[in-house]
């Protein structure tokens, strides 16, 4: 799973992983604390394997991802992202 920004000055992240065999949907989770704690869920139900968040404040951020099969199961979180900065500076 990696998470990189989508431009060097830019305030989304795209979040990309492999796909898991049967699975049927995926969550992305999003922390703002650390890279093991505080995790809430940023996006749900997606099918393909990437997402991009919305504008994100100036902070730091982890992602974790994590596969649903079927409506009963869901997999383990992955690993979590290396740490994504982001900073917004003023335009004269």
């Amino acid at each position: 799973m990696t998470a990189t920004r989508t431009s060097p000055l830019g305030s989304t992240v795209k979040v990309t992983w492999n796909a898991v065999a049967h699975a049927s949907g995926y969550t992305v989770w999003e922390s703002t604390t650390s890279a093991s704690t505080a995790y809430s869920v940023a996006a749900s139900g997606i099918t393909a394997t990437s997402w991009v968040s919305g504008s994100l404040a100036t902070g730091s951020y982890w992602f974790e991802t994590s596969a649903a099969i079927g409506t009963n199961w869901t997999g383990s979180n992955s690993t979590a992202s290396t740490q994504r900065i982001i900073l917004l500076t003023a335009c004269n």
